[in-house]
């Protein structure tokens, strides 16, 4: 299975920190997106390539990041969302499916944890409310047995048939040492 993880850029072209619970317009520093680090070791760890975007410190247009997804041609995309910048996120996943169909999309983050109904769709099928890292590693696991059936993921909220269904939360890490680095 191939994962790619993405920290997108905004349409307009602004750089944005997605980091957890601070969304707020950069004026000054780059700061690493670490949730998409932690997320990707884990996959990594047992055995998933997954690869990171950043088209923020890449510098990318809103074109050039769609184009470097499509170029990866990943089985999944995992998308850093927040709620400043949900239309453009949203914006990218179409724009995305619509060039790779097959292709499956995540959202997490803040407003993916609070509101994940305005996110799911027929473009992003998956929400991952929470702490994101074993929650992406179940899901993977999931797509890439061929299963269809997402009701056993703690944490995970999801677009199928047609209806939205919330599995129950996932309980706090609290053993750090269980993340690798």
């Amino acid at each position: 299975m191939k994962v790619t993880l993405l920290n997108p850029t905004l349409m307009s072209g602004e750089k944005v920190l997605r980091s957890e619970r601070c969304q707020v317009k950069l004026l000054v520093g780059i700061w690493p997106p670490i949730a998409l680090a932690y997320i990707a070791a884990v996959l990594r760890r047992e055995g998933i390539e997954a690869k990171i975007i950043d088209s923020v410190i890449l510098d990318h247009t809103f074109e050039d990041m769609v184009e470097a997804i499509v170029q990866e041609s990943p089985d999944l995309v995992i998308v850093q969302s927040t709620t400043p910048t949900i239309y453009d996120d949203l914006e990218g996943a179409k724009r995305i499916k619509d060039l790779l169909p097959e292709v499956e999309i995540v959202f997490f983050g803040v407003h993916a944890t609070a509101r994940p109904e305005d996110i799911l769709n027929r473009d992003v099928k998956f929400a991952i409310r929470g702490e994101p890292e074993f929650t992406s590693l179940e899901l993977c696991r999931c797509i890439n047995n061929g299963k269809n059936n997402f009701e056993n993921i703690q944490g995970l909220s999801y677009f199928q048939n047609g209806q939205i269904y919330h599995n129950p939360d996932r309980p706090p890490i609290f053993d750090l040492d269980t993340l690798p680095f």
